[in-house]
Formats: C-alpha cells, structure tokens, sequence
C-alpha cells in the first residue's frame, strides 16, 4: 500500500532518448518530480512505495505489456495516459487501457500538456 501521496509523474518507458524528452517537456511546461522506470516491475515496486499524481506509459516496454502497472493504477484511481507508437485498437482487449487518455508517438509538448490536462481533470487553458 503506497504510503506517500505527492504530484509526482511516473514515467514507463524503456526508450531512454524518449523520457529524457518526456521530462524535459513536462519539466518545461511546469510539472516536476518525474520519476521514469524502464520496466513493469520497476513500475510495480515504485508504486509499492510511492503513489503518484499521474503515469505516462509506453505500451510496451522491455518485461512486456503495461497492463499489470495500468491495472494497479486503476484500481488506486490514479489516472494515466498511454504515450506510444501502438494504437488504441492494439489493446483493445485489456480493458484497462479503454479509459486512459491516447497519446501518439512522437508528439509536440503542447500535445503532451494537453493530454496531461485531460487525464488530471484540469482546464486546458
């Protein structure tokens, strides 16, 4: 059970070039303490410590699928968004990804803080 709630950003990405570019983004339009894992069970031993305000998940990483980390998510209410080269109908039959908010890669920072804004509720503006 995660025993911290902050406004940190979890990251799942195994492309390094890809979240270094995801952070400085993030980090350009306002949002700091991004932390980036480069796999699911990275992923899932971070969230045994920590419970973050949002995750940014390639598909697919290195160990496989991100559903386990997704499902996890979902059921911490935590919302996320799916950054990846895949498409939705790629997932279509893990229906934990029907609600997480699609963003395609590559991708401008306007496009990454929009999607960010959808999936925390916040105005776009």
């Amino acid at each position: 059970m995660p025993t911290d709630r902050n406004d940190s950003i979890l990251i799942v990405e195994n492309e390094p070039l890809i979240a270094m570019d995801l952070e400085a983004m993030l980090a350009s339009a306002g949002f700091h303490g991004v932390t980036h894992v480069v796999s699911c069970e990275a992923a899932m031993l971070w969230l045994e410590q920590s419970s973050p305000r949002l995750a940014i998940l390639d598909l697919q990483v290195a160990d496989g699928t991100t559903t386990p980390v997704a499902e996890s998510l979902r059921d911490a209410r935590t919302p996320f968004v799916i950054y990846s080269g895949h498409s939705r109908e790629d997932a279509a039959r893990a229906g934990v990804f029907d609600h997480a908010v699609w963003l395609p890669k590559p991708c401008t920072e306007g496009d990454l803080v929009a999607a960010v804004h959808r999936a925390l509720g916040l105005p776009l503006g």
